[in-house]
């Protein structure tokens, strides 16, 4: 809202689990993925306030780096491992989260 001059401390889980990557729904920006060291995703679709795992399946590694992808008919989270290639998960609105590799095949 002020261009990244205000911020705000958002704690997604009490877990201590510690936060690999970022990707905010360039769609609806209100949705947030965070990907963590020990190879989870979380989501937010309220800004932040509430977060919840999504997705299942992921190796249980580092989360590298997170795109959200709407080039295809489904839109998709792309997630990518330390070690385990690129997985995808699917984040259309009405659809249950399916994970799945990518690469390496």
């Amino acid at each position: 809202a002020d261009d990244g001059h205000t911020w705000t401390v958002v704690a997604a889980t009490n877990s201590g689990e510690l936060f690999s990557a970022i990707a905010v729904d360039p769609v609806d920006p209100r949705q947030v993925f965070i990907g963590t060291f020990v190879g989870r995703v979380l989501r937010s679709s309220d800004d932040g306030a509430s977060w919840v795992y999504y997705g299942r399946g992921l190796p249980p590694l580092p989360v590298l780096a997170l795109l959200v992808d709407e080039s295809g008919p489904v839109r998709l989270l792309h997630v990518a491992t330390s070690g385990a290639g690129i997985w995808e998960i699917s984040i259309e609105a009405g659809r249950a989260p399916r994970t799945r590799v990518i690469s390496p095949r």
